[in-house]
């Protein structure tokens, strides 16, 4: 008797512990770092012989567009890579002038970067170009500063691109190796054994049906819109639990997942980023914290009073931080041990309210999960 009573004592004691201790359901599993840079557009960062690297499409608004020193870059966007930790330019990347929407995949089978965008000029907004075609860079050689590019696939209008790398397909998909996201919600497969993503167009399929023909290049799937807003998507296949992971939105962030592109589960909580006093701390990655007193409003070009990051940015944050948009997550990689988040933190064009100057306010913000890798950090916004 003396010891069932002992045993549940202990166990009234254990459930009590257990109801005391903070729920981890519906909490950010992050923390937000701040922004790494003003004027800026999409971002993606990707993982490379050992060194983490961030992706950007530059406008003409950006302070620094290489058009200062090179005039072919004049009235043009293009995407450049800067190390992370230092903001270091690698490289302007020429053959992009012109492009946008530009965003990067790292195989790590293979060694290579890739790049796909979009054929729109975004210092003159992105109506009137050809939004039909997919652009494809791929690194030649060690240090990123060499590319080649080719178109990579004849698709329907489509703005963010997004590639991953798939080791272990649904079976209710056909048989593939990588997968590509097209803004809005649209998805085509690659099942090219040699990694190749550059070649093989094939226009929008109405059904696909068994038996599963074998493309060599871009076709797309059927599938379900999931409901979520459209915008700015990220993906990532997880081969710890065989899900597709998305990340869509505008305004607020919202992340999701698949195995048939049909059915979809939303994060707990959502949306997955939303704006928080905290994006307006200034980074020390890309370096910005040092330069943070001097870089900000207005845009290049437009003759307004300046107002730096720091202070007026810093201690205004409600007169910029409206939206969370365009965010990408990395990276599916043995030696990173945590998890990295990006994502524009802005007006989405709008006139900030003041202090504040110029026509928009743009930034990008980068958050840590530290000692969660990505394959394990995302299932932690769902059940099971």
């Amino acid at each position: 008797k003396l010891k069932m009573a002992l045993l549940s004592l202990l166990l009234v004691v254990v459930m009590s512990i257990a109801a005391n201790l903070p729920s981890t359901e519906g909490q950010q599993h992050y923390d937000v770092k701040g922004v790494i840079d003003v004027f800026t557009y999409e971002s993606t960062l990707f993982y490379w012989r050992g060194t983490m690297y961030n992706l950007e499409n530059i406008p003409c608004k950006y302070a620094e567009h290489a058009s200062i020193w090179f005039p072919e870059y004049m009235n043009k966007s293009y995407a450049r890579i800067r190390e992370l930790e230092t903001g270091r330019i690698v490289t302007n990347i020429s053959t992009t002038i012109g492009w946008g929407f530009v965003s990067a995949y790292t195989d790590y089978e293979t060694d290579t970067v890739w790049l796909f965008g979009t054929h729109a000029n975004r210092c003159f907004g992105s109506n009137g170009h050809n939004l039909t075609l997919v652009q494809s860079w791929w690194s030649v050689g060690p240090d990123l500063t060499k590319w080649d590019t080719s178109p990579a696939f004849e698709c329907n209008e489509t703005y963010n691109i997004e590639v991953t790398r798939v080791t272990n397909p649904s079976p209710s998909l056909p048989p593939h190796r990588f997968m590509m996201m097209l803004e809005p919600f649209q998805f085509a497969i690659n099942n090219n054994a040699d990694g190749n993503l550059s070649h093989g167009c094939h226009k929008l399929r109405t059904h696909v049906v068994k038996p599963y023909v074998l493309f060599t290049g871009w076709t797309y799937i059927n599938s379900t819109n999931p409901n979520a807003p459209s915008g700015g998507p990220s993906m990532r296949f997880n081969p710890l639990d065989n899900f597709y992971y998305i990340l869509t939105g505008g305004h607020t962030v919202h992340l999701l997942r698949t195995q048939d592109f049909h059915n979809w589960e939303e994060s707990t909580p959502s949306p997955f980023i939303s704006p928080t006093p905290a994006d307006a701390k200034a980074s020390s990655f890309c370096n910005f914290s040092k330069v943070a007193a001097h870089k900000g409003s207005p845009p290049r070009g437009q003759n307004f009073p300046k107002r730096p990051f720091i202070p007026y940015w810093q201690d205004n944050p409600a007169s910029w931080d409206e939206f969370s948009n365009d965010a990408d997550i990395c990276c599916m990689h043995k030696n990173v041990t945590d998890t990295y988040i990006i994502w524009g933190a802005s007006t989405q064009g709008r006139v900030p309210k003041p202090p504040l100057t110029g026509s928009d306010a743009e930034t990008n913000v980068v958050a840590m999960a530290h000692g969660i890798p990505l394959q394990k950090f995302l299932p932690l916004y769902f059940s099971n």
